[in-house]
């Protein structure tokens, strides 16, 4: 084999690896939407984040930790807050002069959604990781945070070099 035709090869194998992974994210994705539809569940799926990131027991986590973990913006998480605040789901606790130390928690109103896409994820991952043993699954988890962190990693060593 050529070595033009070996690098082809790999290519093409890195393309088939990014390709599966893309599709990972956009099959799930539409599992849950359906699933969220079926449940005729009151939150968008780009919204669940949060409920996801919120203690079902109530204890509240400062918004500007919420926004860091969601990766979202501050403007774009408080109009989401305000959003569910004004429905019931989200309590906003915080000090009137300091507004950076807001803290949001769920309400008792909004356990029962966070019930159900605890559910339903249970539910997902059992199907997903079916035929895996538990060791394949941690392994799975383990290399899946590796190649995230190695992202993260890539983006901030190119963020550093541009703001040189």
């Amino acid at each position: 084999m050529f070595v033009s035709e070996r690098k082809k090869e790999d290519t093409v194998a890195r393309l088939c690896i990014l390709n599966k992974i893309g599709k990972i994210g956009k099959k799930s994705d539409g599992y849950i939407i359906e699933q969220l539809k079926e449940q005729q569940f009151p939150v968008p799926q780009n919204h669940i984040h949060l409920f996801y990131l919120l203690p079902e027991d109530g204890t509240p986590l400062y918004f500007k930790d919420i926004a860091a973990e969601w990766q979202i913006s501050k403007s774009s998480l408080s109009d989401i807050i305000t959003r569910y605040s004004s429905l019931g789901f989200i309590k906003k606790d915080g000090h009137c002069e300091d507004k950076r130390h807001v803290r949001i928690s769920i309400t008792e109103k909004a356990r029962p959604l966070k019930k159900t896409l605890d559910d339903l994820e249970s539910r997902f991952l059992a199907e997903i990781f079916r035929g895996f043993s538990q060791k394949e699954k941690e392994a799975f988890e383990t290399q899946t945070d590796k190649v995230l962190n190695n992202i993260k990693r890539l983006l901030e060593n190119r963020n550093n070099e541009v703001n040189k």
